[in-house]
């Protein structure tokens, strides 16, 4: 760039003028230094001079807007050029999630489409991409987020996930039209699993505090089923009482649902569901209410015999395994086929969390020693996640950086 250019004063008009010289002659620096200096004015005026220059000048404004960190008219101008995939990726760099999704679109990439609706917030279209996707989990995700309680925990019951399912429906609030179904739900599952009381102390309450259910048949009719199985026959004629009185439309006398009384015998602790050990995982930290819960749901049960390897040496991103129960041990194994022991593992210990954000391949080997119960987040729909949930990958990748970091420090002291 001329001195004079660098040292005079330029009027709007010229300095588009100036822009287009330098743009025509290839010198980007200078070209990208001189727009950095300008106004808005200035900005939109030579784009609307480069949408109608011809293809190389157009290419070299493209480079000038990247150099100056303008994504969005970068992404604009490969839009107008139907270059769709370089618009949407510029798009998401200028954080217009929607217009990255529309060029996601048009690209034929329908998956990276449905990301980036998801992270801007758009439930209706991404629900339906997903739809289309055959992707149940990714809907059910979007769905909770909506607050479509019901729908998501519908969708994560045909992705057969019933851990996220009941997850989801315990978020619905007490006072809710949706509250009903998704105790009813919640009995079942809870039925399921031998914890009788805990579903008749959770549909007790839906039916003493809200609205549909002071008045729901079959709310009262389960209560008093429940009640039954805990020995309980007072409370249950009581109720059924209530329910042929609902059923007749007869006015019932204002009365407080039973709550079911503590059980003889303890039941002992429900099952560990790992909620609690993801939060204490070091790089999920920082992760508000929301996004924890978007990535427990994430999470897939499996079990391991004993002998069978978790995690070997070799594999391919494994992703993160927390166990729930049994235990596990470490190995490092040699060139000549040793392996070395390297430490013993409990319910709440995790391995793979490096593999969730590097793709590494495994080093070592772990193996369980007794019937392990476990979560795995896998990595693919870990990518999901971070690209639908940009807070929070900000937040993982910070803490990773800096653990990261600390391990460098701790290597480096004498």
């Amino acid at each position: 760039m001329s001195d004079r250019i660098v040292g005079g004063v330029i009027s709007e008009k010229n300095l588009v003028g100036v822009l287009v010289g330098l743009l025509q002659q290839d010198d980007i620096d200078s070209a990208t230094h001189l727009y950095e200096e300008g106004g808005r004015a200035v900005a939109e005026q030579l784009f609307s001079v480069l949408q109608k220059g011809d293809a190389k000048l157009r290419e070299a404004g493209v480079r000038m807007y990247v150099q100056a960190r303008d994504f969005a008219r970068a992404a604009r101008m490969h839009e107008q050029a139907r270059f769709w995939p370089d618009a949407a990726r510029f798009y998401e760099e200028a954080g217009d999630l929607a217009s990255a999704a529309r060029c996601w679109k048009k690209a034929g990439e329908p998956k990276r489409a449905a990301r980036a609706l998801h992270a801007s917030g758009a439930v209706e279209e991404a629900a339906a991409l997903y739809q289309e996707l055959k992707q149940p989990d990714a809907r059910a995700t979007v769905l909770a987020r909506g607050e479509r309680w019901l729908e998501s925990a519908a969708a994560y019951r045909d992705a057969g996930n019933t851990r996220a399912e009941t997850d989801v429906l315990r978020q619905v609030p007490q006072e809710h039209p949706d509250r009903v179904p998704a105790v009813k739900r919640l009995a079942e599952i809870l039925l399921q699993r031998n914890r009788t009381n805990e579903a008749a102390q959770l549909v007790a309450d839906a039916v003493r505090d809200n609205e549909a259910g002071r008045t729901d048949v079959e709310l009262h009719e389960t209560l008093a089923a429940l009640f039954d199985r805990l020995g309980q026959t007072a409370h249950a004629d009581r109720l059924r009482l209530r329910a042929t009185r609902l059923r007749a439309r007869q006015p019932a006398p204002v009365e407080t649902a039973p709550a079911p009384e503590p059980p003889d015998t303890d039941p002992g602790e429900p099952s560990q569901d790992g909620y609690q050990f993801l939060k204490q995982i070091p790089i999920f930290a920082r992760l508000s209410l929301d996004d924890m819960r978007d990535l427990y749901r994430l999470a897939t049960e499996e079990t391991w015999s004993p002998g069978q390897p978790i995690v070997d040496v070799g594999w391919d991103a494994p992703g993160l395994v927390i166990l729930l129960e049994g235990d596990a041990e470490v190995y490092a194994l040699g060139e000549s086929g040793g392996a070395r022991h390297l430490n013993s593992l409990g319910p709440g210990a995790h391995v793979g969390e490096i593999s969730l954000l590097t793709k590494s391949i495994t080093s070592a080997r772990v193996t369980a020693s007794t019937l392990v119960r476990g979560l795995r987040i896998a990595r693919e729909p870990f990518e999901m996640y971070l690209e639908s949930h940009p807070s929070a990958a900000l937040r993982i990748y910070q803490l990773f950086g800096e653990g990261l970091a600390e391990r460098v420090r701790a290597l480096s002291t004498p």
